[in-house]
Formats: C-alpha cells, structure tokens, sequence
C-alpha cells in the first residue's frame, strides 16, 4: 500500500480506537465504576495514550469530561493528541500568564477563559474541557459578572453609537483609527 493512501486512512482508523478500547477488561472497571460515582485509576497512561483514554471516557459521560494537565503548558499539546482520536467539541480553559491586574482585553488567555464561562453560564456542555491545575486555582467572574459585561448585538439592530462606545469604554477596549486586535474600536 502506498504511503499516501496510508496516511489518509489513519484519521479514520485512530477514531475507531476509542471505541475498541471500552472493551478491554480493566477499561470496562474503570467505566463501571465511574457510572457508579466511584473513584477509578488507569495506571500507566501517558504520553497520547492519555488523550486515547480521555476519548474513550468522553463518549460515555453525562455531562463535560473535563481534563487536568498538571502544567498549563500542557493543554495545546493534549488538545492536539485528542483531536486525533475523537472529532468532540473541545474547550481549554487556561491558566492567566500575568498577575490579576496586569490583564488586557485583547490577552488570548481572556479570550479561551471567557468563551468557556459564556458556554457553560449558557447551559452548554462541551464533551471535553482541558485546564491545567494552576487555571482551577485562579478566579473567574462569576455567571452574573460575566451576564453585566456581555452585550449582543444583531445585525440589522439600531444602536445608539456614544451609547456602545462609552459601554466598550468603559470594560477596557480601546479606541484606536484602525481595527487590528481584539479589544479595539
């Protein structure tokens, strides 16, 4: 078989193994008792076979598996693996870089972290959420903080623009003669 064809049949093949590995004997114990609300280890997981396992178990939660890196550093590189073994929607939720009043509007980390408080203040439910230790540790706003600062607008909709630019004012976006980074105007 040529390797071009090879490589475009590993995709396929690498999703399937989620499925194969729910069959294996001590997979099944761990499945069973975390249905059970027990506790449960899968010893020797490393490397991608952690995002092979965290595939599998994702398939059978109620709710968002969400995953723990033990660095923040960590997360891009998981979230990488897993997308080779499940096509799941995938949130990160990472660890702030800076201090907390060293934060900027446009800061991509702001950016990951408010996208997923929205989803789950919403009632959504990615399949998988990957975070690190040192990003469940620092705050959030909370669900009505995230609600005061969120504004939607609709195309088609009339606004009052001193209104909205006094609004974008005053939560940190800056004013700018030509748009290039989230957080201006």
């Amino acid at each position: 078989m040529e390797a071009t064809s090879i490589a475009s049949m590993a995709p396929g093949r690498l999703l399937e193994l989620p499925g194969r590995l729910e069959f294996h004997d001590g997979f099944a114990s761990v499945l069973a008792a975390l249905q059970e609300g027990g506790r449960a280890t899968l010893d020797g997981v490393w490397g991608g076979s952690r995002a092979l396992a965290a595939a599998a178990l994702a398939r059978h939660c109620g709710g968002s598996l969400v995953v723990v890196c033990p660095k923040p550093d960590a997360i891009d590189r998981f979230a990488d693996d897993l997308a080779l073994f499940t096509p799941a929607a995938v949130e990160r939720f990472p660890a702030w870089e800076q201090g907390p009043n060293q934060r900027i509007i446009y800061d991509e980390i702001y950016g990951d972290r408010l996208r997923t408080l929205k989803l789950l203040a919403r009632g959504e439910r990615p399949e998988v959420i990957i975070t690190s230790a040192a990003a469940l540790l620092q705050p959030t706003a909370t669900r009505d903080g995230v609600a005061a600062s969120s504004r939607v607008v609709r195309v088609g909709q009339r606004l009052d623009v001193d209104d909205l630019l006094a609004w974008l004012a005053q939560r940190g976006f800056h004013a700018v003669t030509a748009v290039e980074l989230p957080g201006e105007f």
